[in-house]
Parts: structure tokens; sequence; C-alpha cells
């Protein structure tokens, strides 16, 4: 008997999530996603395939169906595979016509050998399935209210009685039920349920990522055969426990606080929470995430593997006003994740930050070096520290900083400032010069940026 493994994963999720405005179809595409590609559903599209099932080695992440088919030969294993996948894209683009989808077969004694080819297939661009988004023929009557891209459906209407197509009004339908990862953590409906205005109007939004998960994979691969090395197959489901304790262990350390998850899965980490718990947050996340693979590792279940082969995580958080577009905040998030993972190469947990202005102004990755975690904690009580100078001094500094007097004037009035009890904030600047900052302004102008919803 041969094996043949088929990954069918959705393409563009954030950004599909993302076609609508409005925070209560996003939340329901997301639970669309987890539901019909939950392992339960599936296995009820897989009646009529005998010899196929779900391939429980590639785990439970958003968006990603695994399938296993066993077969008397390689080429009939493979064939009864493609068409088992090509069933349930089909099942899934019925109820989600603008999802695109694509889906790669390989084959192999293991899911892993499998995994092998079927990445090499992905990165040349050769899919056995590319089932690309619907794309709706022009021109039609009326543009669905909420997307803008899709006809309205005649009879299907949203809360405001707009008309809207037939895949927003399933997403507003759909009912949400995140109790088993939230626990006692509130959740909330909208962006402004997480503001408390008009005191409070800032929210934060986070996009976490895995550094160097492959890498460790390959290592992992490579100790194969050891005593105590777990199967590479289980690699997916260790990654998702991984991921779990540390969204855990991360609302353990806010609560009692609001949050929306729109994403999690894998490595990976989507969700706004309120202003004043998102560093606690992320670095509570970012800690538990790698202290759960050192965990494993002191419990002698990476024999072989350096510490420095584990993988960590790193982030970004993007602070603005609840009001403001969830694609701007994401495209924003995503490119300072992407800027703190390439400037420490991903060897280390780091946090990328910015906040949006009320004019839609906010400073790039390019502009600001990232955090990093380590950095954070051993300095912990000292932000804490310049987190609570009144406002009126924060506004003072910040003057002094964005004048237009010469440099050395600026500097020589904020270490008058020192003189004043604002040693802590000098200090940190001094700390900063391993972030890349040349400058005594850049770096007090950093950490005040950094202490401004530190608490």
């Amino acid at each position: 008997m041969a094996l043949a493994f088929a990954d069918i994963g959705a393409t563009r999720i954030q950004s599909w999530l993302d076609r609508t405005s409005r925070l209560r179809q996003r939340r329901g595409g997301s639970h669309m996603i987890n539901q019909l590609t939950s392992n339960d559903h599936v296995t009820s599209l897989l009646t009529g395939f005998p010899g196929v099932t779900i391939n429980v080695a590639a785990g439970e992440i958003d968006g990603l169906v695994s399938l296993c088919a066993d077969a008397p030969d390689v080429l009939a294993a493979k064939n009864l595979v493609r068409q088992a996948a090509r069933h349930v894209v089909s099942a899934i683009q019925r109820e989600l016509p603008t999802l695109g989808i694509e889906v790669t077969v390989g084959s192999g004694t293991s899911y892993h050998h499998a995994h092998a080819q079927m990445a090499s297939k992905r990165e040349a661009g050769d899919l056995d399935i590319d089932a690309p988004p619907a794309v709706a023929e022009l021109p039609f009557v009326q543009a669905c209210a909420d997307c803008r891209v899709s006809p309205a459906a005649s009879t299907k209407y949203n809360p405001d009685r707009l008309r809207v197509c037939a895949e927003c009004h399933a997403r507003s339908k759909r009912t949400v039920d995140e109790t088993t990862i939230l626990g006692d953590i509130t959740e909330v409906e909208d962006f402004r349920g997480l503001a408390e205005p008009p005191r409070l109007t800032d929210i934060a939004l986070i996009f976490a990522d895995g550094n160097r998960v492959g890498a460790f994979k390959q290592a992992l691969a490579a100790v194969q055969g050891r005593p105590d090395v777990p199967d590479i197959d289980e690699f997916s489901v260790m990654l998702n426990d991984a991921n779990n304790n540390a969204i855990h262990q991360a609302l353990d350390a806010v609560a009692p606080a609001k949050i929306i998850r729109h994403l999690a899965g894998g490595d990976d980490l989507l969700l706004s929470v309120e202003a004043r718990s998102a560093w606690a947050f992320t670095q509570a996340y970012l800690g538990a995430f790698a202290g759960h693979w050192r965990t494993a590792r002191g419990d002698s279940r990476f024999p072989g593997i350096d510490v420095a082969q584990l993988p960590t995580s790193s982030a970004a958080i993007v602070f603005h006003h609840y009001s403001h577009p969830f694609a701007e905040a994401l495209a924003l998030a995503t490119e300072l994740l992407k800027h703190a993972k390439k400037t420490h190469r991903g060897r280390t947990a780091a946090i990328g930050f910015s906040r949006v202005s009320s004019d839609g102004d906010a400073v790039t990755g390019d502009e600001r070096p990232p955090a990093e975690l380590a950095w954070l904690t051993a300095h912990g009580d000292a932000l804490t520290s310049v987190a609570t100078y009144p406002q009126a001094q924060r506004k003072m500094l910040r003057a002094t900083l964005a004048s237009t007097e010469p440099p050395e004037t600026r500097r020589a009035a904020l270490r008058k400032a020192t003189e004043h009890g604002l040693r802590d904030l000098t200090a940190l600047s001094s700390s900063t010069q391993p972030l890349s900052h040349d400058d005594e302004l850049e770096a007090v102008a950093w950490v005040l940026d950094l202490t401004e919803w530190w608490t």
C-alpha cells in the first residue's frame, strides 16, 4: 500500500477577511473558515472517498486542510487524494466563493517526506489544484453594500437593511463562539467596545509570527530516530500547542481585559486589544511561545538540538483610533512585523510598534527600530517609571524634540530635564544604542513613543 497527501490551503486570508469594513462580517468570515476547514466538517465531506482520511499530522490550522489517501500504489493514492481534495475545495467555495484555495499533492512513507515535495511544488508554482476566487461579471445592477465587490442579492439584507451579497449575508449571520480560547476575557462586538470613548479612543492591533520555524523543523528532521525525539509528523500539532499555550498565558497576564481575535493558528496570531493591554499581552505571548519550546527541550524532547535553534516569535503593535480603517492598520502591522524579523534575522523575539496619528500619519518600520523582548524585560521597571511621567512633562519633552533649535541646544535641554527627576528616561535612552539609535534625541523620542501606552 502507498500513501499520498494533499494540503488544501486558503490564500490571502487576511485580504479576504478585509473585503468588508464591518467587524461583524470579518469575525463571521473568520469563524466560517474555521468551521469549513475543521476536521469534523471535512470528515463529513469524505464519505464518498473510502481510503481518504484527515491527515492529523498536519494539525488543525485555520484555513488549512490536509488529507491522506491509502491505495495499492502511488499513482492510485495520488489520484484518489486529488479527487477528494477537489470535492472539498468545491464544497468550501460553494459557501465562500470569493476565497481563493490552492492544493498541492505529494507522496511518501510519512507526511514529513511528502511535505518536502509539496513545499517545493508550491515554491515553483506547481499546484495540483488552483481555485482562484470567483470574479463577478460586470456590469451588475447594484454592488454589495458591505464588500462593494460582489453583486447585491435581491433578498439578502444586513442589519441596516442594505442590500448585500450572499457571502456577506452569511458572514453577518454566523454565530461566533470564542469561549474555548478566551476564557474569562470579555469579547466585544466592535472596535468601539475595545475603547472607552470619550476618555480613551485608542485600541491596538497585534500581529505575531514565528521566527525560524522552518529552520527548526529541518533541525528536528535531522535528529529523527534518536530516543525521545518526537516524530516530525507531530510538528504542526506541536506548533499549534505552542501558539495556544502562549495565547492563554498572555490572556491571563492582562485579565481582566477586552479582546477581539481575528486569526490564530500555526505560528500566527492576529488580534485587537485595549491599547493599555497591548504591551503586556505581546510580551507575555512572545515569552510564553519561546518558553514552551525551552521547557520541551528541558524535558529532553529535543536531544541534539541547540537552544539557539528553538523557535521564537516576533510581533508588531499598531495603536490607532477605534474608527481607523482596519485594512490600513493591518498593512502597517504587516510592514512593521516584516521589518522586526528582518532587523534581527529572526534570531530573537522583537516587537515593531507605531501609532497612527489623528490625521492618519504613522511611523513605519524603516523609520523606527523594533524593541527586543529581552531589552524590554530587562528595563521593565524603568519603562514603567517613564510611562507614569505627567502629561505636562511628556509634552515638554516632545516640544523640545520637535524644536527647530540646533541639535546641541535640544540635547542640553534634555540633559537639564534629567536634573529634574527624569533620570530613568535618559538612562533608557543611553541603553538603546544596541537598537541602532545613533542620536540621543532619536533615542529619547523612541522611549517616549514606546511608553505612551506602556501601562
